[in-house]
């Protein structure tokens, strides 16, 4: 996500795959338990996927009127939806009301990354009380996150009993990676389309 940032603050474009693949592949070299045991790894990256890939995708593809709006509720849901078939398989349930609630959320993660970088670095380099200082944004905003979080889960009705067998997941990632296939290919299409059609507007 930071990679991201600085290449698009620098005028860099960068394949969303890439942007994914490159940091699973690090840190799954450092540590291979994360690929197969670690949830909140799992969980991390399908919600990448569905904010980096899928929602753009779907955003360019089917959105005729594109607003800041409707793109965080698109993708609020493509990242709710990529990792919904693994909260069903390891909590049995599901919530109802998490498109919403992210949608509040949302708007505040890049800047509460920001401040946590900045948080890191400082504490890396700082010595404890100016660390600890600068650190207090990034934990101010973090728990505002949190306690909005806890807030739509005790509404009542908000999660449903749900159960995905292990094989079920997998075909529903099967099935996801195929619609995001089909996508893609179809925005090939069109920036083709596009080309052809200026160039012949040049002639």
């Amino acid at each position: 996500s930071y990679t991201g940032m600085l290449t698009g603050y620098y005028g860099y474009q960068v394949h969303p795959f890439t942007l994914m693949a490159l940091p699973a592949a690090i840190t799954v070299a450092w540590n291979p338990d994360y690929l197969t045991r670690d949830l909140g790894w799992q969980l991390s990256f399908t919600a990448f996927f569905g904010v980096l890939v899928l929602a753009p995708l779907i955003e360019e593809r089917i959105i005729s009127r594109p607003s800041l709006i409707v793109g965080l509720l698109v993708e609020s849901t493509c990242a709710h939806a990529a990792t919904l078939p693994l909260i069903m398989w390891r909590f049995d349930s599901v919530s109802i009301i998490a498109p919403v609630a992210n949608l509040f959320v949302l708007p505040f993660i890049p800047l509460a990354m920001a401040l946590s970088f900045i948080a890191g670095v400082a504490g890396m380099v700082l010595p404890w009380p100016a660390a600890g200082w600068l650190s207090s944004p990034a934990t101010g905003l973090l728990g505002l996150c949190v306690l909005a979080a806890q807030w739509f889960a005790s509404l009542p009705f908000t999660s449903a009993s749900v159960h995905m067998t292990g094989w079920m997941v997998v075909a529903f990632y099967g099935v996801l990676l195929i619609a995001t296939w089909v996508l893609w290919q179809r925005r090939g299409l069109q920036e083709v389309r596009g080309s052809l059609l200026a160039g012949t507007m040049k002639q």
